[in-house]
């Protein structure tokens, strides 16, 4: 009998099972604990989806962070978010009634916001590199949600969302 043919059927089935069923945490490890991929999975998608509203969807992504209320006064951070073959970073301080958006963008990119704050009337701008800021049209939906559309470009774009106005 082949001892290492029948450990290695061993470790592929183990391995099968831990991937299939208990999602990478061994059910019988030595620390009786372990974070599995699947605890992992709901932890960041509570802070994506949950605490940021971050949703992506084929024809755009959208943002509706869950955050006013909890700490105002706090910067509320989601950095290297991925995307389908992108990545977002968003900064938000409730009590400024503005937020950064970092989005690479490499294809143009519709971006629905929903903020409280958030009027026809609100200011977006983004910028490039050095290049100097653009100010974006922001289209308000039926839903009481706006988008703007970010068109595609090699470097990564900051879009800057104020509930003041640009004329200010």
């Amino acid at each position: 009998m082949d001892t290492g043919a029948i450990a290695w059927r061993w470790l592929t089935d183990v391995s099968a099972q831990g991937i299939q069923a208990t999602y990478g945490r061994l059910p019988w490890s030595p620390e009786g604990s372990g974070l599995s991929l699947h605890a992992v999975g709901a932890v960041l998608d509570v802070i994506g989806r949950g605490l940021f509203g971050v949703d992506e969807h084929l024809d755009r992504i959208e943002i509706a962070p869950h955050l006013d209320g909890l700490a105002d006064t706090h910067t509320w951070r989601l950095d290297g978010w991925r995307l389908a073959g992108d990545s977002l970073g968003i900064s938000y301080r409730p009590a400024d009634r503005a937020v950064t958006l970092r989005i690479g963008a490499l294809t143009r990119q519709r971006l629905v916001l929903r903020f409280p704050w958030l009027t026809p009337g609100s200011c977006v701008t983004a910028r490039r590199g050095v290049t100097p800021a653009e100010t974006l049209p922001l289209v308000a939906m039926a839903d009481g949600s706006a988008y703007v559309d970010v068109r595609g470009y090699f470097e990564p774009a900051e879009v800057r969302l104020s509930g003041a106005s640009c004329n200010r």
